[in-house]
């Protein structure tokens, strides 16, 4: 993809992936599904890819059911715009405190590659 694109679309992309992580990290369900497109395809690691944005919205929300704090540091490298087209690549490196084991962090440290598109809805 190209460079192609405005300081704006650069602004709204980054605006999208910083909600994704700020909802993650403070329990908002309704907040992470509205950064999902429908036919959302995921896949985190090595486990199965996901297809559906509800799916992936109720696995988030099960994976951190017992989590008391979680922080997710987010940053983006690259952002290639074409028209209505994205792709990124982004680092993260999230803290998480589980009921489990309340005095023990656990670090994730991740690379997001995400490709957005731009609807009539944002």
């Amino acid at each position: 993809m190209s460079q192609q694109g405005t300081r704006q679309d650069r602004t709204d992309i980054e605006e999208v992936l910083y909600k994704y992580s700020s909802a993650v990290d403070s329990f908002d369900k309704a907040g992470v599904r509205s950064c999902l497109a429908d036919d959302i395809h995921a896949q985190y690691g090595n486990g199965e890819a996901v297809t559906d944005a509800d799916t992936l919205t109720n696995w988030i929300a099960d994976a951190t059911a017992t989590c008391i704090w979680q922080h997710h540091l987010l940053n983006v490298y690259h952002v290639n715009i074409d028209g209505d087209q994205a792709s990124t690549v982004a680092y993260l490196t999230s803290y998480q405190v589980f009921e489990e084991d309340p005095k023990a962090a656990i670090i994730l440290v991740a690379r997001y590659h995400d490709e957005l598109r731009r609807t009539p809805d944002g």
